[in-house]
């Protein structure tokens, strides 16, 4: 039983790949992350994987329904997978991942708590020039074991439960080799085909909508806020100006939103009583130069 769901936990990932056109220089990701879920009872366990491309999500699966479904706006991508073949993909690794947290529980002796595990895969291509594979594990929020794209490669446990998993997913000695080839080999050439199929919506570019706000912070002060959203691709810069000189500013995380763009906003503080002209300075790649957007404190 623990050589074949072995093989599974690496073999299930493969899919049948082409090679691409060169995709250019910008960077892309192909990850896929799991949840896992685990309470007392017997029915009390969920699974989710979820595939992302270049931070979209593409599909999702849920032990639920156990069927890998495509996300908008890539369902309406063809020849983007084989649907059907995913979903028994999936249930397959779904036994396999509840397999391991019965072994982590087993190992703690802790088969009546909750707990959470989450595994997230897969690998980056900027250009035709680097390519690079990644693979990370976590147990109830902590760092359980990664995998390490070495010459010899190896699972490299993080936790003391950590250490009987990796004996059993290296039982097989080919089963790290594998998973090396997956990540430097089959996955990227995965994400190049995906590149090519999906490049009417991966190319596009789409401009920042940018809005300006305030609000009193405690203390007498004003923060301005300057929110970009509704861009595409990811990479933007924003900051404050103030008379024409860039201020210190505190940057929020880009995130990615429903219709598969992005948002940030970032902040200044300013005194209430000092009358500065401040503007909101934002780059780029669809814009043919910096957008200004000044703040009228009325």
């Amino acid at each position: 039983m623990m050589g074949s769901l072995t093989t599974i936990f690496i073999l299930l990932l493969f899919m049948d790949t082409t090679m691409s056109k060169k995709s250019g220089a910008r960077c892309y990701t192909l990850i896929y992350q799991d949840t896992a879920l685990s309470h007392p009872g017997p029915e009390e366990f969920s699974f989710t994987n979820t595939g992302y491309l270049n931070g979209q999500a593409f599909y999702q699966y849920d032990s639920k329904s156990q069927k890998a479904i495509p996300l908008s706006p890539w369902d309406k991508v063809e020849g983007m997978n084989d649907w059907e073949k995913e979903s028994q993909l999936q249930k397959r690794r779904e036994d396999f991942v509840l397999e391991n947290m019965q072994n982590i529980t087993d190992y703690y002796n802790d088969g009546k708590g909750s707990h959470i595990f989450q595994g997230r895969f897969g690998c980056q291509l900027c250009g035709d020039n680097f390519a690079k594979g990644f693979w990370k594990c976590q147990y109830d929020g902590r760092d359980f074991i990664e995998f390490k794209t070495t010459e010899i490669p190896a699972w490299i446990p993080l936790d003391p439960a950590a250490d009987v998993i990796k004996q059993r997913w290296e039982a097989d000695p080919g089963a790290v080799y594998r998973a090396k080839a997956y990540l430097e080999e089959e996955c990227i050439g995965t994400l190049r085909t995906y590149l090519e199929l999906g490049k009417a919506y991966l190319h596009q570019l789409i401009p920042p909508k940018v809005n300006l706000s305030h609000y009193s912070a405690p203390g007498g002060n004003l923060v301005l806020e300057c929110l970009a959203y509704d861009f595409y691709p990811r990479e933007i810069e924003l900051h404050w100006l103030q008379d024409g000189k860039i201020q210190k500013k505190e940057v929020g995380q880009t995130q990615i939103i429903g219709n598969g763009t992005y948002q940030v906003s970032i902040t200044v503080n300013i005194p209430l009583l000092k009358k500065k002209s401040y503007s909101c300075h934002v780059v780029h790649e669809s814009l043919p130069e910096a957008f200004i957007v000044a703040w009228d404190e009325e």
